[in-house]
């Protein structure tokens, strides 16, 4: 089996092929793939058809695939996302810094189309249908990821809250770059200062057996259709 990987990032194929050398990764758009007509026996992408016009989407998948060919999409659904009141909690400092920055980051989803088709559950079959492709299946995958949880040992519940804390600080480092002069250096720094105090606690909370329930349930839906 051959694989080929591909992003319209630059950043992304740079990550990619540090993680996986052996696989030729390229940097191509998906809505004008570089890969002749009838080139493979499956496609598979991953929480990209929310962001590309279904018809381009899916007419460049039905295009490179051959005669019976398989196209899988994996598409994020909306799961259950509750933080605990230590995370939710916000100081006078905090709500100052996103009344300053909250219009930048809509700004930047806009310009970039972050979320611009995405479809429901039952217009993403009928898309798939509309641009050819036949037996059409709808699978779900769902994880859940609830510290408190008995199910889960200290390490990989430690590791949960700490993904969340990554997910919050990562938005504070693309600011300068989506928000120029918005915020000064200084504040980012107390920032995250402030966010990682919250975090630490949290973890504090769930070593003390604090019990807080905060969950991240997410869904992805998983569109399987034939050439």
């Amino acid at each position: 089996m051959e694989v080929i990987g591909s992003d319209r990032d630059a950043d992304f194929i740079r990550f990619a092929k540090s993680q996986a050398p052996d696989i030729p990764f390229v940097e191509a758009d998906i809505a004008a793939l570089p890969f002749d007509d009838n080139s493979f026996g499956a496609t598979i992408s991953n929480t990209v058809q929310e962001h590309v016009e279904p018809g381009s989407f899916f007419g460049e998948q039905y295009r490179v695939l051959k005669r019976g060919g398989i196209c899988l999409v994996l598409s994020a659904r909306r799961g259950i996302n509750i933080a605990s009141s230590e995370i939710t909690e916000t100081s006078a400092f905090e709500n100052e810094m996103h009344a300053k920055t909250e219009k930048y980051f809509a700004s930047a989803d806009t310009q970039y189309g972050v979320g611009k088709y995405g479809c429901s559950e039952q217009a993403l079959a009928l898309e798939m249908g509309k641009h050819g492709f036949k037996n059409i299946e709808t699978h779900y995958l769902t994880v859940n990821l609830t510290p408190d949880s008995d199910q889960y040992d200290s390490h990989f519940a430690t590791k949960m809250i700490e993904a969340n804390r990554r997910v919050t600080l990562d938005s504070l480092e693309y600011l300068p770059h989506i928000a120029p002069g918005a915020v000064t250096d200084e504040e980012i720094n107390k920032w995250a200062d402030e966010i990682n105090k919250k975090y630490d606690k949290r973890i504090d909370q769930y070593r003390s057996g604090e019990k807080q329930w905060d969950t991240n349930v997410s869904m992805t839906m998983v569109l399987r259709g034939v050439k």
